[in-house]
Formats: structure tokens, sequence, C-alpha cells
């Protein structure tokens, strides 16, 4: 059982696997997703202004195998998109027209959301993160929006995650409902029925991807899909949300940077 990685403070109900083992591992995912779901929701209102793999390597080794790549970066970006090389050679591609939220915005954005977490009982004590992109759609009348964060060390190592059974990862969902539904509450955010977490593999790694609905104010629900892909040396959170009822302007655009993930091996 790992110790919580920057986050000391216990919440909701420990997930636990079919032999009745605590999967601590994958509640500090649970954890750092929560915060990570507290900025986005105040990003958003701003924005317009496993357990037995060291003893059971064979479990990892055939969860890996049967992931299928949900990412394939193509030579060039699309027409009308550039692309971003980030920390570590990491890239991914943007719309030249989003404009990226200013360094003041981001750091307040963040300073709300530990609050936001912090009222709620949760520890948002320094998890290693670090920003590396934070952009939004223009015209601003229309919501729509990437953000990339590296956290160094990883909240689980990969074949702890690739381990995890598939009851295990689906049940993060849930945790993350319970831990998030007051918060977002009271920002006029409320999660929708209907969250899931996956695994998938992203540009060849393990990732733990959470997608939610969540009310978006005047403009109606915002689909949001937050990404956490573990390499053996760091994480990368990554956070795509878009409103709902511009999904045919912004959907196509936000899977189109979805698959322009690219992280060096």
């Amino acid at each position: 059982m790992l110790a919580a990685s920057g986050y000391r403070t216990e919440v909701g109900h420990i997930i636990a696997s079919p032999q009745g083992k605590n999967v601590k591992t994958l509640k500090n995912i649970v954890i750092a997703i929560a915060i990570f779901i507290a900025i986005k929701v105040v990003f958003s209102i701003s924005g317009h202004m496993a357990v037995d793999s060291v003893n059971n390597p064979r479990s990892a080794s055939n969860h890996a195998a049967s992931l299928i790549e949900a990412t394939n970066q193509q030579p060039e970006p699309t027409e009308g998109f550039e692309r971003l090389t980030l920390s570590g050679g990491l890239q991914i591609d943007v719309p030249l027209q989003w404009e990226p939220l200013p360094e003041a915005l981001t750091t307040a954005i963040r300073t709300t959301a530990n609050a936001l977490m912090s009222n709620e009982g949760l520890d948002t004590g320094s998890d290693g993160s670090r920003l590396l992109a934070a952009y939004t759609s223009r015209p601003t009348t229309t919501y729509a929006a990437v953000r990339v964060k590296e956290i160094v060390p990883t909240s689980i190592p990969p074949a702890e995650l690739l381990a995890a059974s598939d009851a295990e990862v689906a049940a993060v969902a849930q945790e993350l409902v319970q831990i998030m539904s007051g918060p977002m509450a009271k920002q006029n955010q409320d999660m929708q029925p209907g969250a899931t977490t996956t695994r998938e593999l992203i540009s060849g790694h393990p990732a733990l991807v959470f997608r939610y609905r969540r009310l978006g104010g005047e403009g109606g629900p915002v689909a949001v899909e937050q990404i956490k892909i573990m390499t053996p040396s760091r994480e990368i959170s990554i956070t795509l949300s878009y409103r709902e009822a511009e999904g045919v302007l912004w959907k196509p655009v936000i899977e189109n940077i979805r698959r322009s993930i690219k992280i060096p091996t």
C-alpha cells in the first residue's frame, strides 16, 4: 500500500479490491483528480474573462496487451492548429485562434480551487505539479479548453495502474462523484449522472481517463475529459472540455487535440 502523494487527508470511502485490500494507489488518483476538477470548474467560470503489480507482473502485462492505443499524432498538425512542444518533449496540438490564459489568471484560479477544496477538508499541499499550458477558445462567447500539467512523482507507478482490476478502475468514478458533488454544487456546476473512469493507452503509456458532465451556467452542460497519463518518470495530466451545445463546433477540435498527444518514450 503506497502512502498518498502530496495529499495526506483521507476522504470518502476507500476503494476495496475483490480480496478486500485497500487500493490506496488508486485513491491517490481520486484525490489528485478531485483537485484538478476543482481547478477546471473555476477555470471554466473565469476563462471568458493496484495493486499486485510487484508480485504479479504478468497481470500488468496482460492488461497492457489488452489496451488499444488512443492517440495517433500526424507528421504535421492539422491546418488551423499549432504544435506545442512542452517539458521533456511532450507535444500537443492546439487551435491557432485559441488563447493562452495569462499567468496571473492561472495563479488566481489555482488559489481559488485550493480554497474550495480546503473548505471541504481536502489537503491541497504541494503535489509536485507544474502547469505547462492552458488554452481557452475564442471567441469568448464560446467555451472549450485544454489544460496540461506535469506531476513528479506520479500518483502511482504505471505497472500498478495496469495491474488494477477493471472493477477497481471503474469504481474510481463513484469515488470522485462523492468527493466533488458538494464543491461543484456550491459553484453552480453540479455534476451530472453518467461519470465513468476507464484505462487507456495514451502515446504508449497507461492512463486513467475520467469523463463526466457538469452544468455550465447559462450555456448549458459541459463535457469534460480528465486524462492522467503515467510514465516511469512523471505523470502528465491533460484536461479537455467543451460546452455540449457547441459540440458541432468544438467536439472535432477536442478529438484532434487528444489524438495529437505525444510523449517521448
